[in-house]
């Protein structure tokens, strides 16, 4: 079998990471990144990728995009995109074509992972997943919040994804209390991602400027992390710290309702940029503040991932799992 049997996408609301992957063997052959604006659609982008590869058409396709799978579509929460599997195997020479939530693979990606390819975030050692039953999940803050949950029993995974960065926002500090009710001066109902994703970055740098008096011209995410580590703006550290302390929160939260005990691994390109804000930030201490459940949270891991496409490695195993069914 060729290398193009399979064609893998990961596409979020800003970019995608197009590659390709065979039945028979794992690993990942020309692997590229496309901005999304750059194309009107994913057939676009799809057809892109292959003419510029000089790639046949695969007869298998695994898209994993930002948005929930609703039978044989997936809208994109942050983009204008709508994939429709029928439409893109008509357009493709009738190749399969597998959905997936863009965390869900992130979440199948979780046990392949070496131990290189993560980065321990406090709290204990990892143990390794093994065979074994257990319950890990990802969180990943990007252009949205992913999460998605996976559920190892015997030698069947299951993924449970879904929109949980979209849940309201609990707000636990005076701080946050203070955050929230300055953001509801143009956001109606506050969710974790409007506080933890490149937009509440934005956010977070917007209100707390105004909490201290100081009505900033907006900046963008890139740039409150550039000022933050140039230790040239206090509002941008004021942010960044917030940032990373209601992302333990959330990934607390996450690893109560998944019974996540066995880890919580950190995806998405903004804790990896900023991971030494990260590992000195109150994120641990956050994510173990749940009472009566405190001696339960110390004791799940938190890593963050360091492998450069957990998206599309998992959405490749996902596809080589299921070229053959249904």
């Amino acid at each position: 079998m060729s290398e193009n049997d399979i064609l893998i996408a990961d596409i979020g609301g800003t970019n995608a990471r197009l590659a390709l992957a065979a039945t028979d063997q794992k690993g990942l052959g020309r692997v590229r990144s496309y901005a999304c604006i750059d194309f009107p659609s994913v057939d676009d982008l799809i057809a892109h990728y292959l003419h510029s590869n000089d790639v046949a058409t695969p007869r298998v396709m695994c898209l994993a995009a930002a948005g929930p799978v609703v039978g044989n579509t997936i809208q994109l929460t942050n983009s204008p995109w709508s994939i429709d599997a029928g439409d893109v195997s008509a357009t493709f020479d009738g190749a399969r074509v597998l959905l997936l939530n863009d965390f869900d693979a992130v979440a199948y990606s979780l046990p392949l992972l070496e131990s290189s390819d993560c980065m321990q975030v406090g709290g204990p050692a990892p143990a390794q997943l093994g065979n074994r039953d257990y319950t890990i999940a990802a969180v990943g803050p990007g252009t949205g919040l992913g999460t998605a949950a996976l559920r190892n029993v015997g030698q069947t995974r299951i993924s449970v994804g879904g929109e949980a960065g979209l849940s309201g926002f609990a707000p636990v500090t005076a701080e946050q209390m203070e955050i929230v009710t300055v953001l509801r001066q143009r956001i109606e109902r506050i969710t974790s991602e409007h506080l933890v994703s490149g937009r509440g970055l934005q956010n977070l740098y917007w209100a707390l400027s105004r909490m201290n008096g100081s009505e900033r011209p907006e900046l963008g995410a890139e740039e409150i992390g550039e000022a933050c580590i140039a230790g040239s703006d206090p509002i941008a550290t004021s942010a960044m710290r917030v940032f990373f302390e209601v992302l333990g929160q959330y990934a607390g939260d996450v690893a109560l309702i998944f019974g996540a005990i066995d880890g919580i691994y950190i995806a998405g390109g903004i804790a990896g940029r900023y991971r030494e804000m990260l590992l000195n930030s109150a994120f641990r201490t956050t994510f173990e503040a749940k009472p009566p459940h405190d001696k339960l949270m110390k004791s799940i891991p938190t890593q963050l991932i360091t492998h450069s496409q957990p998206g599309l490695l998992g959405a490749a195993d996902y596809a080589r799992r299921n070229a053959n069914t249904g």
